[in-house]
């Protein structure tokens, strides 16, 4: 499938402060590609139609009144647009989500988890109706090319206030999902935000523990309050998700893959790579490469 230039979009869409943001309102430029924006976030309403997506490799169906998240980094190709197919979507950079988003905070790592494994969820028609009066909002400030004085900084307030919405609305989807609040744990979104920052990351512990002032020992166990995961797990989560998507997406040899994610040795990459995904990374880019081609052969 051919990439999807962002710049083709932002010629018939709405596009401000340097690919900060970015609205759609029309699918006919992505029709048949695969989309990748990186370090953005991009959320999606379903308002008519039907769809199916490929995200990541595997196939997600929309339906009207659904809502669609995509984490930064990720491959999303539409699979399957019914004629009537209408959908908005606002993509956000990860630079505007740290300032803004309610995402950042420590109660969120198990929410985000949950959008990970399920990243289509079903609203009622209300909160279509009130995320879709943010769409049209943000548009008309974008779209003012007069003399706006605090153009910024009311553009910031009101994607803030998105993302409070938007947290609040998947809380009450999700109400099972326990949220702590302790104020020693402040040191777990820090964590996480480095972590989220570093490319390629970096597989120590230590590493993160001297950034934040503390011992690995200590921000193991804030890791393991928090999400019930260890530093470490968390951070070999990361790196195998930028793995998968170097396997998936880039043109890359192995060789270069495992330079570009700072592996001393190539056998080191691959022992990694076995013991996480099961497979060699020749095996695991052969095995997706014969998945595609029966996705295509359908």
């Amino acid at each position: 499938m051919e990439n999807l230039n962002v710049e083709i979009l932002s010629s018939a869409e709405t596009l401000y402060m340097k690919n900060d943001v970015l609205l759609i309102d029309t699918l006919k430029y992505i029709q048949g590609k695969t989309v990748k924006i990186e370090n953005s976030w991009i959320i999606g309403f379903c308002l008519r139609g039907k769809g199916s997506f490929r995200l990541n490799n595997k196939i997600y169906h929309v339906l009207p009144n659904d809502m669609g998240i995509c984490f930064p980094n990720v491959i999303v190709s539409p699979n399957m647009l019914s004629p009537d197919f209408e959908w908005r979507v606002i993509v956000v950079s990860s630079r505007i989500i740290d300032m803004i988003c309610a995402f950042t905070t420590s109660e969120s790592w198990s929410l985000i988890q949950a959008i990970e494994k399920c990243p289509v969820w079903h609203l009622h028609s209300q909160k279509i109706k009130m995320f879709l009066l943010y769409y049209e909002l943000l548009k008309t400030y974008l779209n003012f090319h007069g003399v706006y004085r605090y153009k910024k900084e009311r553009l910031l307030a009101l994607l803030h206030a998105f993302s409070y919405d938007l947290y609040q609305t998947l809380l009450y989807l999700s109400p099972d999902l326990q949220c702590g609040n302790k104020p020693e744990h402040y040191l777990f979104p820090e964590f996480l935000k480095i972590l989220s920052e570093s490319y390629p990351c970096n597989r120590k512990v230590s590493y993160y523990a001297n950034l934040l002032n503390t011992t690995p020992k200590y921000l193991t166990y804030v890791c393991k309050q928090q999400c019930g995961k260890t530093a470490s797990e968390i951070i070999n989560q990361r790196m195998v998700k930028d793995i998968i998507r170097l396997l998936q997406d880039s043109k890359k040899n192995i060789k270069e893959i495992s330079n570009e994610l700072d592996f001393p040795s190539l056998s080191f990459f691959g022992t990694y790579v076995k013991h996480h995904l099961k497979m060699s990374p020749k095996a695991y880019r052969n095995k997706q490469f014969q998945e595609d081609k029966r996705g295509r052969d359908r």
